[in-house]
């Protein structure tokens, strides 16, 4: 590009901020600034692309449009442009500017482009430093094209290269990327069929700092790999992958090393240890994997364990010794039926999530004294919890779901002095909560859901001073709420669904000083609302859904009407009674929407049993009311 035809940046900026410029001798051909790219190409994201100057007021109508100014024999006179590029690219010299500032290009797979069309797209682009190509081209991106891409772009610092199911690359073609892309940070391939091994010149990359490769028929990486001393993140997704090569302990910078899916790996390299700066392991759908090397513990900066390995059998036996590991996900390990006896040695462990496992927690459990969070999911061989838990001091969410043979929680669980969260969900065989519960006294969210066989609250319940929200869904056999609720001096939040054996809900509970959100779902045992709930003055939103014993409503809800120090957000009462069956000064509560189909024949006769389909409907329901909870859990 001659000097001629492209104005330096302060020539360009002067011609279009003066109020009275000289009209310019340029022949503007087109109106549209992206002529130039080919009419296949569809170009998603440019970044960056030089700012446009700050254009006076326009002088007459029919110049508001810069376009149309441009085109005009007048001189480009314009309210600023919708678009950044729009300014920039009303004449050819500057669109010719605009193509050498283009920093980032990603090419989608809307429409079908030809691989010379985006050749000589890049051509024009010789500063461009990200590329992302998803297209599936007529002809194939071949060799020669990877080669001619590479020769185009040699700034590229980002290159993301998915497959299409006419790519006939070989690893020829990368060689050739490899060899003249050797400024690339980031490099994400997904590899051709046609691949096997992996070209060697990937050492060229010595900036490289993420790599990310995926294939389906790669059977090994060269040992030239370990060159990479700036790569910081590896992810490897090869199914036909059957090791690991040795350089791999070379990579001095390696934080993140996750492996998925290499389904046909079977063992990982010794010197795995030798990753000083490693912080992060994940390994998952390795199914050929069974066991972690001992010298994996030697990775001393290992602060996060993800592993979902079908086949593992063991963890190393030193692992007690990675003094740096805060986070261990273990997630359907099926063979693993045992944690190694230095486990309660991470004294740094702060999480702990086992999901889907058989296997017993070790009866030192206590020792891991700074556990701040433990998840046990679907654990369905675990019967019991250790008796040293309550010596987990520090222990601030305990998350207890689908452990089926879990009979009971230890008797002094109350000495969790920090348990701020607790969770009991789908324990089919639990019966009761332990006295001492009443002892959390930092306690402040506990859902109980799906606990088929709990049929009463311990009489502590009501000496929790800090529970905030209580969650009660699904437990079947559960008969009734503490009396003394009212006692829950801080709780703003009770939800009570699908617990058909509740016949009423207890008095005291209109007295709740700081109730702010009362939802009771489908209980369909419960026939009326405490007397006085109108009464709790802090209350902002009430709903009472698809209680169909509920014939009438306490006339006290009135008062919610009144003026208080807080809003009313919203009152719904649904599913329930009709408007003619209350006091007309609470009939504006009442949704009678939907009300003869839920009750069905039950408004003309007494005594109508409920039919199969309302059990259905409640299962369908009872899932509903857990999604919303997480949703709630989440925002929080």
């Amino acid at each position: 590009m001659s000097s001629s035809n492209n104005p330096p940046d302060n020539a360009v900026h002067a011609s279009t901020t003066s109020t009275s410029p000289t009209p310019t001798t340029t022949t503007v051909t087109s109106s549209n600034p992206f002529d130039r790219f080919p009419d296949d190409l569809l170009v998603l994201m440019f970044r960056h692309v030089m700012q446009p100057p700050p254009a006076a007021a326009p002088a007459t109508a029919a110049a508001a449009s810069p376009l149309a100014a441009a085109s005009s024999d007048s001189p480009p006179v314009s309210s600023p442009p919708a678009s950044p590029f729009a300014h920039a690219l009303v004449s050819r010299r500057w669109r010719d500017l605009a193509y050498l500032a283009v920093p980032s290009l990603r090419l989608t797979r809307r429409r079908a482009i030809r691989a010379s069309q985006i050749l000589r797209t890049l051509s024009r682009m010789p500063n461009l430093s990200a590329l992302h190509i998803a297209v599936y081209p007529p002809d194939s991106l071949s060799d020669a094209f990877l080669g001619e891409m590479a020769s185009a772009c040699p700034s590229l610092a980002k290159l993301c290269l998915l497959p299409t199911q006419a790519d006939s690359y070989t690893d020829q073609g990368l060689h050739m990327l490899f060899s003249r892309c050797t400024r690339l940070k980031r490099l994400s391939l997904c590899c051709t069929q046609s691949i096997t091994a992996f070209p060697g010149s990937i050492s060229n990359l010595t900036g490289l700092v993420e790599l990310s490769i995926a294939s389906g028929s790669l059977l090994q990486l060269p040992e030239e790999i370990g060159a990479l001393h700036a790569l910081e993140t590896l992810l490897l997704e090869l199914d036909s992958l059957t090791s690991l090569p040795g350089s791999l302990g070379s990579l001095s910078n390696l934080q993140d090393l996750q492996l998925v899916e290499c389904t046909s790996l079977s063992s990982l390299p010794n010197t795995l240890g030798q990753l000083v700066k490693l912080s992060y392991f994940c390994a998952m759908g390795c199914e050929g994997l069974l066991s972690l090397p001992e010298s994996f513990c030697h990775c001393s900066s290992l602060d996060t364990l993800d592993l979902a390995l079908p086949n593992l059998s063991g963890l190393p036996d030193n692992l007690g010794q990675m003094r740096s590991l805060r986070s261990v996900t273990l997630c359907s390990c099926h063979a693993l039926d045992t944690l190694p006896a230095s486990f309660t040695q991470l004294s740094s462990l702060q999480h702990l999530d086992i999901s889907e496992c058989f296997l017993q927690l070790p009866d030192d459990l206590g020792n891991l004294t700074n556990l701040r969070r433990l998840m046990l999911a679907d654990c369905s061989e675990l019967t019991h919890l250790p008796s040293t838990l309550p010596q987990l001091s520090l222990l601030q969410c305990l998350r207890i779901t689908g452990c089926s043979q879990l009979l009971s929680l230890p008797e002094n669980i109350g000495q969790l002095s920090a348990l701020d969260a607790l969770y009991l969900c789908n324990l089919s065989d639990l019966q009761c909560l332990p006295e001492s519960l009443g002892q959390l006294q930092n306690l402040q969210l506990l859902r109980l859901h799906g606990n088929d066989s709990l049929q009463t609250l311990p009489q502590s319940f009501s000496q929790l001073p800090t529970l905030n929200t209580l969650e009660i869904s699904s437990c079947k056999l559960l008969s009734s709420l503490p009396e003394d609720i009212s006692c829950l001096q801080n709780l703003q939040q009770l939800s009570v669904s699908y617990c058909p054996t509740i016949l009423q809900l207890p008095d005291s509970l209109a007295l709740c000083p700081s109730l702010q959100r009362l939802f009771i779902r489908c209980c369909s045992g419960l026939t009326c609302l405490p007397e006085e709930i109108g009464s709790l003055l802090r209350l902002l939103e009430l709903e009472v859904d698809s209680c169909r014993g509920i014939r009438s409503l306490p006339l006290s809800l009135a008062l919610l009407s009144q003026p208080r120090d807080v809003n009313l957000e919203r009152v719904v009462v649904k599913g329930c009674c009709r408007k003619s069956d209350v006091d007309p000064v609470i009939q504006h509560f009442v949704d009678e929407e939907g009300v003869e189909e839920e009750r069905g024949e039950e408004w003309e006769g007494e005594g109508v049993e409920e039919d199969d389909d309302d059990d259905s409907d409640e299962l369908d329901g009872d899932e509903g009311v857990e999604e919303e909870s997480e949703r709630r859990e989440g925002r929080g």
